[in-house]
Formats: C-alpha cells, sequence, structure tokens
C-alpha cells in the first residue's frame, strides 16, 4: 500500500513539474498579468486601510480635509483596476490559450510518432477523451485558479504588512490562516487524488464504450439488440455518475471543513481585538478594531477561495497525468538523425521476422524476399496474421524479433517517412475525410486534377465527377455520402494517385461488386510489372494472378506457390479455394 501510494505521490510531483514546463515559455506573459494583478487587487488590501483611517478621523473629529484626501486615495486604487484587469487577461489568455493549443499539437504529434502497437492498446475514444476532455481541464485549472490564488497570496501578505506595521500582537493570529488551511489540504489531498483518478478512469470507460456503441450501430439494430447495447453504455454511464457524486460529496465536505475552521477563527480574532480594546490592554482604537475584522474577513474570503480551488487543481493535475502517458510513451517510431531514403526499388526482404502483441505471438520467424516489380499475395484464415504482417511491412508495427528490409536497409536503421512517401497503402476499413473529393484523393499532396481524375477512372469512380460540383464535391464527414463500395474505391483512386513504387492492399477489394472488382483487377494487372504490388484477399480473383501466394496459418507461412503450384500440393490453400472459402 505504501509503494502504491508512493507511485501516486511520484506521478503528481512528475505532472506538476511537466506543468511547469508548459508555462516555462510563457513566463514573461505571466510575469507581465502577475505583476498587473498586484496593482489591480491592490485596493482589497488598500481600502481597509484607509477605512480604518477614516473612522478614527470620524472618532477624533477631524479633520474633514483628511477625508477628502482619503476619498481621492480610494478613487484612485479604485479606478486603476480596470486598465491593470485588461493587462491581466490579455497576458493570462494568451498564455493558457497557447499552452493548451501546444498540449493539443504535442499530442497530436506525440500520437503520429507512436508505433500501432500503442493505438491497438489504447482506445481511440479515450485518446480523444484525453485531448479535448483533459486539455480543457488544464485550461480551467489555469483560468479559475491563477487569479484566486494570486488574489489571495497578495490579500494576504498585504495584510500581514499592514498589521505588522499597525498591530502588530495580532500576527500571531494571522499567521494561523496559513496552517488551518495547509491542515485541511492534507486531511483530503490523498482522498481527493484517488476520487480524481477513479473519475478519470470512469471518463475514458464511458467514453470507450460510447465510441464501441457508435462503432456497432448498423450491426446492433441489424439484430435487433439495441436494449442491450443501451444497457451496457448504460451502465457505465451510472457508473461514471455514481463516482461523479462521490466526488463532489468529498469535495464538498473540504469546502464546509474549510468555511467552519476559517469562520470560528474570523470570529475568535473579532473577540479578541475588541477584548484587548475594552481592557486597554494595548493602545487599539477603533478603527484598528475595524481594520483588524476587516482585513480578516478578506484574508478569510481568499482561505477559503484558495482551499475551494484544491478541488479543480486535483482535477487539473489529474488531467496533466493523463496526458503524461500518452507524452510519456516511449513506444515510438524513431526516424531523427536517420538517413533518408530518395528512392527505393520496391525490394522487401522480411529476415526472421517475429511480432509478439501484448502475450499474444501474431507472426513467428517469417523468412521471405518480395522481388522487386513483383505482385505477391497473402492469403489465410481470420486472424492468422496478415493484416500485422502488412503494418510490420510498412513500419507501422514495430518486429519483437528480426527485421524488415527495403533495397537491403533495414527499417530500423532508415526513415521510414521518406521510404513511405514511395508506398500507398490501402487498408481493410476505408478512411475519408470531411471535404472534397480533391481534398479526399490528394490528401496532403499538391492537387493535380487531370492526375485526379485519372486516379478515379482507373479505380471505377468516374461516375462521382460527373456531378456538376466536379472535384469540388463534398463527400461528407465519414462519406456519409458515398456507399461502401464507393468508399472503398476512393481509398484505391487515393492509393493510386500517389504514383507508388509499391502499393499495399488490405482486403481492399472485399465491398466492391463484380463490375468494380473487375475494373480494378484490370487496373492492377497493368500496374504489375511496373510497381511491387502486395495484396491480402480473400478473393481468388484478386490472388490467382500473384507471381507468389504466401498461405499465412497462426503467424507462420505454411505453404507459398503460384496458384498453380499450391492448387497441385493438395494443402490448406487448396482446401480453401475447394471449400469456396476463396471466390
Amino acid at each position: 500500500m505504501t509503494s502504491k501510494n508512493e507511485g501516486k505521490t511520484s506521478k503528481e510531483s512528475l505532472a506538476i513539474r511537466s506543468l511547469l514546463a508548459m508555462a516555462r515559455p510563457h513566463r514573461l506573459d505571466y510575469f507581465v498579468a502577475v505583476v498587473a494583478f498586484f496593482i489591480k487587487d491592490s485596493p482589497a488590501w488598500i481600502l481597509p486601510l484607509i477605512t480604518a483611517l477614516v473612522v478614527d478621523t470620524v472618532v477624533q473629529g477631524g479633520p474633514i480635509s483628511t477625508l477628502f484626501v482619503m476619498a481621492a486615495l480610494a478613487v484612485l486604487a479604485l479606478v486603476q483596476n480596470y486598465p491593470m484587469h485588461m493587462v491581466f487577461i490579455k497576458r493570462s489568455s494568451r498564455a493558457t490559450r497557447s499552452i493548451a493549443y501546444e498540449l493539443r499539437t504535442s499530442l497530436t504529434d506525440h500520437l503520429q510518432k507512436v508505433t500501432m502497437n500503442f493505438h491497438q492498446r489504447v482506445s481511440g475514444s479515450v485518446i480523444q477523451t484525453k485531448i479535448v476532455r483533459d486539455v480543457e481541464n488544464i485550461e480551467i485549472m489555469i483560468q479559475q485558479s491563477l487569479p484566486i490564488a494570486l488574489s489571495g497570496v497578495f490579500s494576504l501578505l498585504g495584510a500581514l504588512v499592514v498589521i505588522a506595521f499597525n498591530i502588530p500582537i495580532f500576527l500571531a493570529v494571522f499567521a494561523l490562516v496559513i496552517p488551518v488551511g495547509l491542515l485541511v489540504v492534507v486531511l483530503f489531498r490523498k482522498r481527493s487524488r484517488d476520487k480524481n483518478e477513479e473519475f478519470r478512469f470512469h471518463v475514458e470507460q464511458y467514453a470507450a464504450q460510447v465510441g464501441e456503441m457508435t462503432t456497432m450501430l448498423p450491426i446492433v439494430r441489424a439484430h435487433a439488440v439495441e436494449a442491450t447495447a443501451k444497457q451496457l453504455v448504460n451502465d457505465s454511464a451510472y457508473q461514471l455518475r455514481n463516482k461523479a457524486v462521490e466526488l463532489d460529496w468529498l469535495n464538498g465536505r473540504f469546502g464546509s471543513l474549510a468555511w467552519l475552521s476559517y469562520q470560528m477563527l474570523g470570529v475568535a480574532s473579532l473577540i479578541f481585538a475588541a477584548t484587548l480594546a475594552i481592557l486597554e490592554v494595548i493602545p487599539i482604537s477603533p478603527g484598528q478594531v475595524v481594520l483588524v475584522a476587516t482585513y480578516f474577513a478578506v484574508m478569510m474570503g481568499t482561505a477559503i477561495g484558495l482551499l475551494n480551488i484544491v478541488p479543480a487543481l486535483a482535477k487539473g493535475i489529474e488531467s496533466v497525468r493523463s496526458i503524461d502517458e500518452i507524452l510519456s510513451s516511449d513506444d515510438l517510431e524513431h526516424n531523427e538523425g536517420k538517413p533518408r531514403v530518395e528512392s527505393i526499388s520496391g525490394e522487401i526482404t522480411l529476415k526472421n521476422l517475429g511480432v509478439v502483441l501484448g502475450d499474444k505471438s501474431v507472426l513467428d520467424d517469417l523468412e521471405l524476399r518480395i522481388p522487386a516489380k513483383s505482385m505477391v499475395a497473402f492469403v489465410g484464415p481470420s486472424g492468422s496474421g496478415k493484416t500485422t504482417l502488412i503494418q510490420t511491412i510498412l513500419g507501422l508495427v514495430r518486429p519483437s524479433s528480426g527485421a524488415v528490409f527495403y533495397d537491403q536497409k533495414s527499417i530500423a536503421d532508415i526513415d521510414m517517412r521518406s521510404v513511405r512517401r514511395h508506398i500507398a497503402y490501402v487498408p481493410q476499413e476505408s478512411v475519408v475525410l470531411d471535404g472534397s473529393l480533391r481534398d479526399n484523393i490528394a490528401l496532403g499532396l499538391a492537387a493535380d486534377d487531370e492526375l485526379i481524375r485519372e486516379a478515379l477512372k482507373l479505380s471505377n469512380l468516374s461516375e462521382l465527377v460527373s456531378d456538376q460540383q466536379g472535384l469540388d464535391l463534398v463527400i461528407g464527414r465519414s462519406g456519409t455520402r458515398l456507399s461502401v463500395g464507393q468508399r472503398q474505391r476512393l481509398a484505391i483512386a487515393r492509393a493510386l494517385y500517389r504514383k507508388p513504387t509499391v502499393l499495399v492492399l488490405d482486403e481492399a477489394t472485399s465491398s466492391l461488386d463484380l463490375e468494380s472488382e473487375r475494373f480494378i483487377q484490370e487496373t492492377l494487372e497493368t500496374l504489375s510489372g511496373e510497381i511491387t504490388l502486395i495484396v491480402v484477399a480473400h478473393r481468388l480473383s484478386t490472388v490467382r494472378a500473384a507471381d507468389r501466394i504466401y498461405f499465412l496459418d497462426s503467424g507462420v507461412v505454411s505453404e507459398s506457390g503460384t496458384h498453380e503450384e499450391l492448387m497441385k500440393q493438395n494443402g490448406a490453400y487448396s482446401q480453401m479455394v475447394a471449400g469456396k472459402e476463396m471466390l
């Protein structure tokens, strides 16, 4: 238990250091903001002193000129608040919003660098929650906490300085404000940290559950199991609700105890000051009694305010820890400083390749060579490791053993980003952007309308260009205006537009009708001999023309050869064909 708590404390300290590191580039903005806040908030500790002097002037019967001087000073202290407040807002807002922007761009950049191993472990919905919700929590924490913290610190320091010069005996009483607050924080710190961590975990679980529900919506409705799907999400929402109530209950107890402690201390301070004045134990004027009461009321308000932001701070720190789970991940693809590859022939070699994901061996000791400008196909039952193999060849999944070579150069020793400029990949699930047809085909490359139309023609998708909007046709978020087959052909057109040296198709024709498949097959035949084609498919028409077919079974190549050679072997491949598992 102790080591667990120490681990959490260590993570919390790391989160605080990370937060300070985020603020460091914006220290000038924050410094100006702090100075502006000190000036703008000065009435909080100047006006009580002016009030005390006015009371004493009234008790002493004048002079009236003193009242006018005090009034002028009060007006001056108040008027400067507006311009100084705007300086504070401008500087603090710019710094805080910049931190949020930099956090989101850092997360985006890091997510582009982590391997697919990481993405397979962490749900996309959880990642989205971290980028959106956790960064927003950090913004809110800084925006809400900074002014309250500065007000509390400056009010406390101002009051202590004035009291030290006017009634030094009360310094001891005022000094109790700090230990009382620290005691309350210590009492609740660990529980608050644990409850915030639990709440954050359930938020991520709920986000993952909602993401899963939306993905499976067509299947759920088709099988008429809406009630079951709804119940699963509702159960997760109910657990989240319970954790939120527990957190609110803890924060409520924290705030109530803080308020009660300081109110009792304030009453004691007022009675103590009045008693000293009545008994004339020390020379203390009526104005000074008012000064003590006013300052203590101000200090109590700021102290309670400081304590009330502790839950927000705890929530923000937990969000920093949550984001660090991504930023501190070392499961990265390292390309910086490695030699760039300006061109490739298309030859790919696998040597003793093995991949372990979690505790499962997905690929085991694969040895094969894909000659340049050849066409190879990988077939096998579901779960045999075909997609993992493709992702490993692309450098998206890190090998656990062995290596992948492009033109005899290990992908561990070269900048894979430069290699991928010569590769096009069509995955099982087509990804469509919320933009125009042109944007979707070019996808980061300079748009050449003539080449885009050619790619659309080769993928049998010219009907989309016949629309009066042409290449400016907006196809909707996630391609809602396209059929499944059209989305798949769009992905193929995108790959062809890149004019790749290596084209990788992972079940890229599975959703096509026979006419479209025939059209794509003809396109692949024209490319055969010009580029390297790597195909994963269950359709015989797609793989039978391959120069070599590899049959994968449980991560191992059990058979290889041409279609005719494999059929003669009467092995797993021929049985799959005979059983019409490949049509």
